[in-house]
Order: C-alpha cells, then structure tokens, then sequence
C-alpha cells in the first residue's frame, strides 16, 4: 500500500511539472520545478534556477495548483496568474 500512495504521488507531481511547462510555453528545467504541500495538504510549487528567472521576467505573480489520483489516472490542472496575454502560446 506505501508504494502504492507513492508512485501516485510521483505521477501527479509528474503531471503538475508537465502542465506547468505546457502552459508556460518555454523550454524549462524539470529539476528547477519541485511540488510540494503545504501544511493543509494544499500543493504548491516552487521554482528556482533559469526556470524561476524567465517566470519572473515575464511577471508571472502566482501558480493555482489542484492535484488529483485514482487508479491509473493522474491530474494536474493549473492557472498561471499575471503571465501577459499570449505570451503562453498562440491561442
């Protein structure tokens, strides 16, 4: 059972660094995004390195994260808050 709680949490984070890079559009470091909870349980995500220089460069002011697991699913779904309008992506 510990394992198994464990390989979950490790694809969620997984899923959480993915959905950052995704959604942040730029080539960044997976070392320099780490997931983490605070004392509640709630996920956070802390940056440093290049990756936390080009965050800060294009003003983002805050990361939302919601993590969910079950079975052989992972969920990451994130809101990058203060990035300017298409500075993500094309859309």
């Amino acid at each position: 059972m510990f394992l198994e709680g464990r390989l979950e949490s490790i694809a969620v984070n997984f899923a959480a660094k993915e959905a950052f890079i995704k959604a942040f559009g730029k080539l960044l470091s997976w070392k320099d995004i780490e997931v983490l909870r605070e004392e509640n349980g709630k996920p956070c995500m802390v940056l440093s390195g290049r990756t936390k220089a080009l965050v800060e460069e294009k003003g983002l002011k805050h990361i939302h994260l919601s993590l969910s697991h079950d079975g052989d699913y992972a969920l990451a779904f994130l809101i990058l808050e203060g990035v300017g309008k298409n500075e993500t992506g094309n859309c």
